[in-house]
């Protein structure tokens, strides 16, 4: 496959890899979370979970969550948000080389996945989905470049993989609180046995 990098634009922000992330405004969480609420009681897993503000929404909707995260400096937030001794758990890796432990091989009945993935290298981006969408949860959103329909490599995945729901978000967020880092993204949303791929705005300014 070969994909063209993304220039880095004002808000974005590379890990020690070169990957991007962008961290979600609380906001555009709340909106899937409230639009498309999980099932009660699901494992979360959040990759990319940067500082945490994806893992603590999902943590005060009663979800155990696992935050995974490549960079060292944001253990220490992570922890503060999701304690071990509430079930949760902070891992130091990067993802695509986690893998599940024990009790978590497919089919996972009761694993669910919210996250905001590195969109660049767009190769890694698609891969991070990939790696989740294989352990096949019972309900994911993961905000993605709305871009990422238009690639023939990503449309291959996702006519593997058909989405229930993809919902642009309008007005276009503001990735920084300067006010930079504008980008047009979508919650993809998928759930087991539902893949009409529904295209409809989402208008998220409403849970501020």
């Amino acid at each position: 496959m070969s994909f063209e990098l993304s220039p880095t634009t004002p808000g974005q922000k590379h890990d020690d890899k070169g990957l991007s992330f962008w961290p979600t405004p609380v906001p555009v969480i709340r909106a899937v979370l409230e639009e498309h609420p999980p099932p009660k009681g699901l494992w979360m897993v959040e990759p990319s979970a940067g500082e945490g503000p994806i893992a603590k929404e999902l943590a005060a909707r009663g979800h155990r969550v696992t935050a995974i995260e490549v960079r060292e400096e944001c253990e220490g937030p992570l922890e503060a948000i999701l304690p071990a001794s509430d079930g949760h758990e902070v891992i130091i890796a990067d993802w695509l080389r986690w893998k599940p432990q024990n009790i978590f091989y497919p089919p996972f009945p009761t694993i669910g996945s919210c996250a905001n993935p590195p969109y660049a290298p767009p190769e890694e981006c698609l891969a991070h989905v990939h790696h989740m969408l294989k352990m096949k949860p019972v309900w994911m959103a993961w905000l993605l470049p709305l871009a990422f329909v238009a690639s023939i490599e990503r449309a291959h995945l996702l006519d593997l993989y058909p989405p229930a729901y993809v919902r642009p978000l309008v007005p276009r967020p503001k990735f920084a609180p300067e006010g930079g880092g504008m980008r047009d993204v979508a919650w993809h949303i998928w759930l087991p046995g539902n893949q009409n791929s529904t295209f409809k705005p989402l208008w998220w300014k409403q849970y501020v």
